[in-house]
């Protein structure tokens, strides 16, 4: 594996992991009662969006656009998944056929 594919890995969980954060920071007390305040998490979170974007972008200098963009869509696994074990939310079994889905699709372009 190269360097761009490895970019494009580090991108993917840099970009599930600044979600994370900036739904820490929409949940925390700070952004309670306001429409939008930055608090810690939240501009933690918007500074791993920053650096996932450049290394995504450095990605495509030799990734195709074709197979990195929708490899992206593997963050909803790590996503949902840490959004049920931290926050609490719902994890249906429909919620797993779908990122089975999700998953089949990114296999299949790998081929």
């Amino acid at each position: 594996m190269n360097i761009y594919y490895l970019s494009l890995a580090f991108s993917i969980v840099l970009g599930a992991l600044g979600q994370l954060f900036l739904k820490a920071g929409a949940t925390s007390e700070m952004s309670q009662g306001s429409f939008f305040q930055f608090d810690r998490f939240t501009l933690f979170g918007l500074t791993i969006y920053l650096v996932s974007a450049f290394a995504y972008i450095f990605s495509l200098r030799k990734v195709p656009l074709s197979l990195a963009f929708p490899s992206v869509s593997i963050s909803y696994f790590f996503v949902s998944l840490s959004a049920h074990l931290i926050f609490g939310e719902s994890f249906s079994f429909l919620n797993v056929v779908a990122l089975a889905f999700i998953s089949l699709g990114i296999f299949l372009l790998t081929l």
